[in-house]
């Protein structure tokens, strides 16, 4: 079993792979065993699920290709795979459980007052607080399961040290009312909370001991971030199951520039790199370019601080326009070489709307699809006539 990650450029250029990874032949497969897919988001999976059936089981030459049979989810998914009682029945660590857990410890609590008040009630401030507790959980496991040890600490920042994984931060100080709070209600539930059970799952897979109801394969396709639990949880998957990775980098020479740095620091297994406080930026890299892609770099960083290799961009296939919109795609994937061209007055690639509202925005944005459509209907009855 494996764990293959590598970069592509977009996301347009998930769809072959997954294609290809779906028709791949795998031998002892039950006829009606489901493949697993996940996605960043809703609107890529609407987007990739008509694609990929016009390429799987298709004939030559032809798009009557067919999607069956595969279970699309989210990066969440993941914990259904190692953790499925959590989701057939009722759990105490769900937001709707923990709303009425808070709501029961800080109604009547005079130190919860201004919580409340800016929050415009009891329940309107415990369902606040159940969410920011969720996303702790999601987004900040190493925090969460310090908590369970009584720890009170805050999760990573600029002034903490990591090392072997591990990381170190001063107490909460003002914020220690989050970490009192989060422990009464863990003493009401009465059972671990969910990154610590995902913590001895992912030990268990490291053992090589599978899990009932993890899947023999799993694709995860057009991430442009992901957290360091989701990563911790997708290589544990790979000492027992095939696990294929497709990451979007839209720079292969920042992309390649960051592998080479990363390898000549040469950082052990597990040690976190923090986003420096003076950061140095490229004599040759453009300033906006590089800035739009710190989480792409950050994202490699925290990939190959985990010891995981990264496969790096496959060649890319030469433009064959000029527009403005391509131009700017091409310095991007340059790290930033801006080839100066002469605008075209014809040129309509790259439009900017000025809105008066988010109402407008999205009439103007509405308004630009529709006109985009119907320049594609139009162009596709001129090339069959």
């Amino acid at each position: 079993m494996t764990l293959g990650v590598r970069f592509i450029s977009s996301l347009d250029e998930v769809v072959e792979p997954v294609a290809e990874w779906l028709g791949a032949a795998r031998p002892g497969r039950q006829l009606f065993e489901a493949d697993h897919l996940l996605v960043p988001t809703n609107g890529v999976k609407a987007w990739l699920l008509p694609e990929l059936a016009r390429r799987v089981g298709n004939r030559s030459e032809w798009a009557d290709g067919v999607i069956a049979n595969v279970h699309v989810g989210y990066l969440g998914s993941l914990h259904t795979f190692i953790v499925p009682q959590r989701y057939r029945q009722v759990d105490p660590w769900s937001i709707d459980s923990m709303t009425g857990v808070i709501l029961g410890l800080i109604n009547g609590d005079s130190q919860f007052a201004a919580v409340i008040r800016r929050s415009g009630g009891a329940l309107q401030a415990a369902a606040k607080l159940a969410d920011r507790f969720d996303r702790y959980h999601a987004r900040r496991p190493m925090m969460i399961r310090a908590w369970e040890q009584g720890s009170p600490v805050m999760s990573p920042t600029t002034a903490d040290s990591f090392n072997d994984g591990e990381w170190r931060a001063d107490d909460l100080g003002p914020m220690r009312w989050q970490f009192d709070l989060w422990r009464r209600m863990r003493g009401v539930i009465g059972i671990p909370s969910w990154p610590v059970q995902i913590q001895g799952a992912v030990q268990q897979l490291r053992r090589g001991e599978n899990v009932v109801g993890l899947p023999d394969r799993l694709m995860v396709a057009g991430m442009q971030s992901l957290s360091l639990g989701a990563i911790e949880l997708l290589e544990a998957f790979g000492h027992v199951s095939d696990v294929q990775v497709l990451l979007v980098h839209p720079s292969p020479t920042l992309a390649e520039r960051a592998r080479a740095d990363l390898e000549s620091v040469g950082a052990r297994r597990g040690a976190l790199q923090l986003r420096p406080a003076d950061e140095v930026m490229p004599e040759d890299a453009h300033p906006m370019v590089y800035s739009w892609l710190r989480g792409a770099r950050e994202l490699q960083e925290m990939v190959m601080s985990q010891g995981i290799e990264v496969a790096q961009h496959q060649q890319l296939v030469p433009a064959t326009t000029d527009s403005l919109l391509v131009r700017i795609q091409g310095a991007v994937a340059q790290g930033g070489v801006v080839r100066p061209v002469a605008h075209k007055a014809d040129d309509v690639s790259v439009q900017i709307h000025r809105c008066y509202s988010l109402t407008r925005q999205v009439e103007a944005l509405h308004d630009a699809l529709l006109h985009a459509r119907s320049e594609e209907h139009t162009s596709e009855l001129q090339s069959r006539q």
